[in-house]
């Protein structure tokens, strides 16, 4: 009788929780958080230093037109993490497909020829990466490095 308790006080003892299984300690719940958490105090400290105004929806329009570049290149980034992949070229391609706009506006050129010219730029940029990282079998880290 004495063993079957003691076998079945182990078999609790070994068993994980459910909420360990799943990944829901409590410091996986702390570090999700945390960047909520970051967000939340952001938003206060810039309250109390902006004022009224800060919750006006200028300054919300304002953000959202400023960091619409960031928001889709985010996403894009977002698919090669998803994928467990890295990719350190995104700022640089996105830095030359810029300066590509700006040089081919400033020369005069169609705004969308020239953004026409800075996408396809970016596109040989990545399917290069591509290129490295699927067929030659490189790191992801490496050849985005090397090529940004």
């Amino acid at each position: 009788m004495s063993t079957d308790l003691n076998h079945t006080a182990s078999a609790v003892i070994a068993t994980p929780t459910k909420a360990r299984r799943n990944g829901m300690n409590l410091a996986s719940i702390a570090a999700r958080g945390s960047l909520v958490m970051v967000l939340i105090a952001l938003v206060v400290v810039f309250a109390l230093i902006n004022g009224s105004d800060f919750f006006a929806a200028s300054t919300f329009k304002l953000i959202l037109s400023t960091q619409a570049a960031v928001g889709v290149i985010a996403l894009a980034v977002t698919i090669a993490s998803v994928t467990g992949q890295v990719d350190l070229s995104v700022a640089s391609v996105m830095g030359g497909a810029a300066g590509i706009t700006a040089m081919q506006v400033a020369d005069g050129t169609s705004p969308v020829i020239a953004m026409a010219q800075a996408l396809t730029f970016a596109l040989v940029f990545g399917l290069a990466n591509g290129f490295l990282v699927t067929v030659g079998r490189m790191s992801s880290i490496i050849a985005t490095l090397a090529t940004g």
